[in-house]
């Protein structure tokens, strides 16, 4: 065997292993992807779920934030609304966060519907608006357009009653 038998060989086991280490990679890359998305996903869940139960771990939390949510913030005393007022931002916080990580690719539609249906249903509590009259413009443009889009097209179904 020749020389250049042997190099044309070894060029075409190099070419092979590129071809194999690159099928490697994209499996990997392909892998870390859904690992990035599982993660991004469970992150959002663990906030609302910390939320929830900060809110349903003391009762008269949970009584506040119902009142506030179905009713009339304006009969609520000034501190209670405050509080609610403050309640409510956390949870559009969360809202707004899943919407960025769907909107990146990070957060499959199926996670994200079930987030987007919490936003259009509260968008259209009394507290919503008096958070939203004061704090719009402390959100992503884009989450605003699609809280715009939510206020738009009324959900009558009240969160809790």
């Amino acid at each position: 065997m020749s020389w250049e038998a042997v190099g044309a060989v070894g060029e075409m086991v190099s070419a092979v292993g590129v071809i194999v280490t690159l099928f490697y990679l994209a499996l990997q890359i392909r892998s870390n992807t859904e690992e990035s998305r599982l993660s991004s996903t469970s992150d959002v869940a663990d906030q609302y779920n910390s939320l929830l139960r900060h809110i349903t771990g003391d009762q008269e939390l949970s009584r506040l934030w119902v009142r506030a949510i179905d009713g009339d913030p304006e009969s609520l005393e000034a501190d209670e609304r405050a509080r609610a007022i403050m309640m409510l931002g956390n949870s559009v916080r969360i809202l707004e966060n899943a919407f960025l990580q769907h909107r990146a690719g990070r957060m499959d539609d199926a996670s994200w519907e079930g987030y987007e249906k919490l936003l259009y249903r509260g968008a259209h509590s009394k507290l919503f608006s008096a958070y939203w009259s004061i704090r719009r413009e402390m959100h992503n443009s884009e989450f605003v357009q699609l809280v715009e889009i939510a206020l738009a097209n009324p959900d009558k179904k009240k969160m809790f009653s």
